[in-house]
């Protein structure tokens, strides 16, 4: 059965880290309370995008969207 592949293409940071920076103070409460860390939001921004390219260039599906 043939199926397809959504890549998300690597997006560059739009965000202004000292506003990111003054918003995880804000939630530092939040995420006391809940046990949690609060998540890096510079980590995962290419996705590993050039991996799965060479994948996908290397073993081709009917479909890929970006």
């Amino acid at each position: 059965m043939p199926f397809g592949v959504n890549l998300f293409m690597p997006q560059p940071a739009t965000s202004d880290p000292s506003a990111v920076a003054v918003y995880a103070e804000q939630l530092a409460g939040e995420a006391a309370w809940y046990e949690t860390p609060l998540g890096d939001p510079d980590s995962g921004n290419d996705d590993a995008y050039e991996a799965k390219l060479a994948i996908l260039l290397d073993d081709p599906v009917p479909v890929v969207s970006f």
